[in-house]
């Protein structure tokens, strides 16, 4: 099982801050998971959700995904 990530870790890696990672969970706009009240991030879901909102150039022949797995 993948170690998940809290809301301090994730905001750190994607440079968002806190309040807009509550912002996006609490409008279903990332995935997350509900362990009692505290929410948690599964790393692999983070980078399918990231590849999603990609933007392909024209010219892009390929794109690197950003690592979250230490």
């Amino acid at each position: 099982m993948e170690r998940l990530l809290t809301v301090d870790e994730l905001s750190e890696k994607l440079s968002l801050s806190k309040s807009t990672i509550y912002d996006y969970v609490h409008r279903g706009l990332i995935p997350y998971i509900k362990i009692t009240k505290a929410v948690r991030f599964r790393p692999s879901a983070i980078e399918r959700w990231i590849n999603k909102k990609v933007v392909k150039t024209k010219n892009a022949s390929r794109i690197d995904v950003y690592d979250f797995i230490d």
